[in-house]
């Protein structure tokens, strides 16, 4: 929480728009909270849908059966809207129940082309790229707070070998093709 989600998924949503990108966001658990759907909206997305468009007030204590299929309704009714990516924030936590069964699940995980990971400071990013790498999840890149000092995003590039973005060069599309690459290797695996 507070780390920077929503800020480096907007981030990522301007910089794939900027390249003529259809985007949509999704904010696929937490607490009901308008704002952060709000600043995606403000990118241009094609739609920004959250749990609440699935019937949710929020997610806690929902089981992963509820999580799934609520992922699964949030990213047709994207794809139903012209999305051709979807940039989904998943709130609270690694350690948050919800979201630790969620990144578990080998179902949620082979629907997901790359991970980014917003984190606060180096020893946070240690941690929690630790723990996703025990559960099968290599992000392609850290960023949100950890992102506003150059030495602790040195301390954390060094200590996980992840590198570290700001979100100016989010922004600015610096992950696009690497996207497109990782989408689609996962076309070519599913043919």
């Amino acid at each position: 929480m507070d780390s920077g989600k929503t800020h480096t998924a907007v981030s990522l949503m301007v910089g794939l728009r900027r390249q003529g990108r259809s985007v949509a966001a999704i904010k696929l658990t937490g607490t009901a909270a308008g704002r952060d759907l709000w600043k995606a909206k403000d990118t241009g997305v094609c739609a920004a849908l959250d749990f609440i468009d699935g019937g949710f007030a929020s997610t806690y204590l929902c089981s992963l059966t509820e999580l799934l299929d609520l992922n699964t309704r949030l990213v047709a009714d994207a794809a139903s809207k012209g999305a051709d990516w979807v940039v989904i924030e998943i709130a609270d936590g690694l350690l948050q129940p919800e979201t630790s069964a969620l990144l578990q699940s080998m179902v949620f995980r082979g629907t997901v082309d790359a991970w980014v990971f917003a984190t606060n400071d180096p020893l946070a990013a240690v941690g929690g790229i630790s723990t996703l790498r025990t559960w099968g999840i290599t992000p392609i890149a850290v960023s949100g707070i950890l992102s506003m000092s150059p030495l602790a995003m040195r301390e954390a590039q060094a200590a996980t070998g992840i590198e570290c973005l700001t979100s100016a060069e989010l922004q600015g599309g610096i992950l696009n093709d690497r996207l497109l690459e990782l989408a689609g290797n996962r076309s070519t695996d599913a043919a």
